[in-house]
């Protein structure tokens, strides 16, 4: 079970992209990721590959855009 806020504030990273945004608020099913000029991203957890001092996601930036 993962715990709450354990994403906070990491980077977050496509498959293309070196950086979308960073972590500003997790829930038990997805992340949300803010970027400049007003890009937020309601991320699945389930998308995501890994998480270190990173989250990556699995996904490619145009498909992110979705979220």
């Amino acid at each position: 079970m993962m715990t709450s806020e354990q994403y906070f504030n990491k980077g977050v990273k496509a498959l293309d992209s070196p950086h979308v945004g960073h972590v500003v608020r997790e829930t038990d099913d997805k992340i949300v990721a803010l970027r400049h000029y007003d890009y937020r991203f309601d991320i699945p957890k389930s998308k995501m590959v890994t998480a270190g001092r990173n989250v990556i996601v699995g996904i490619d930036f145009p498909e992110l855009l979705k979220y």
